[in-house]
């Protein structure tokens, strides 16, 4: 996830691959009224999470360069400010067959950062201080 603080603006991006399939599919999003860049990593993977299941995938590995989120996901350190989004990703994964959450630095996620940036950058959100007349 990528986040601006003056706009409270996220843009996501994740990408799914499967070496043996040869399956290469990434997607983004954005989205506004996103509290902090933890909300917003988290919000990112609830959304790849949600189209995993559309898409009909049963078994994943989550990759994340947020090490506060998949500590988070795996008890080591629950964020109150995640508590409801938390208790929604670890429901959805019920629905997969199998399920893991695990760390990967940034640079080893770059494409997916990359998507997240774009997203943040191309996203059409007018600041709250801004006056708009229809």
């Amino acid at each position: 996830a990528a986040w601006r603080e003056e706009t409270k603006s996220a843009g996501f991006g994740w990408v799914y691959t499967n070496r043996f399939s040869k399956l290469d599919r990434s997607e983004s999003a954005s989205a506004s009224n996103i509290g902090s860049p933890l909300m917003a990593e988290a919000v990112a993977l609830f959304l790849a999470q949600q189209q995993a299941l559309a898409l009909g995938f049963k078994k994943l590995h989550f990759a994340s360069d947020s090490q506060l989120l998949i500590k988070a996901l795996t008890s080591e350190s629950p964020q109150k400010e995640l508590y409801g989004i938390l208790q929604d990703i670890l429901w959805l994964s019920n629905d997969f067959d199998e399920i893991s959450f695990s760390f990967v630095s940034r640079e080893k996620n770059s494409r997916a950062d990359a998507l997240a940036k774009s997203a943040l950058n191309s996203a059409f959100i007018v600041p709250a201080s801004v006056p708009v007349s229809v």
